[in-house]
C-alpha cells in the first residue's frame, strides 16, 4: 500500500508480456504501473533476458519516495521513485 492510499499489486504470469505491476484504484479498477522489460548485456554481471520473470515484494519507503520491487529471477531489487504527490499511487 502506499502512503497516498493505493495499493500496488504484483502480477505473475505465464505469458511473458504480463510480468507487470498494477495499481487498483479505489472502485476496485486497476492499471499497469510498469512492466518488466529486462534484457542485460553484462549489466552489473546480468546477461540475458530476464523479461518473464516475476516482480514480488513490492513496498514502499517509510517516506514515500521510493517504490521498492524484487525481481524474482535472477533476484534483484528494483528502485522506482515519483513523482507521487498528483497520483493513486
Amino acid at each position: 500500500m502506499s502512503p497516498r492510499g493505493g495499493l500496488v499489486l504484483c502480477q505473475d504470469s505465464y505469458r511473458k508480456e504480463a510480468q507487470s505491476l498494477f495499481g487498483l484504484t479505489p472502485d476496485g479498477g486497476i492499471f499497469e504501473f510498469a512492466r518488466n522489460n529486462g534484457i542485460y548485456e553484462d549489466f552489473h554481471g546480468l546477461d540475458g533476458d530476464y523479461t518473464n520473470s516475476e516482480f514480488a515484494g513490492a513496498c514502499f519507503s517509510p517516506d514515500g519516495r521510493w517504490l521498492f520491487v524484487n525481481v524474482y529471477n535472477p533476484g534483484f531489487t528494483v528502485a522506482i521513485t515519483g513523482p507521487w504527490k498528483e497520483g493513486l499511487l
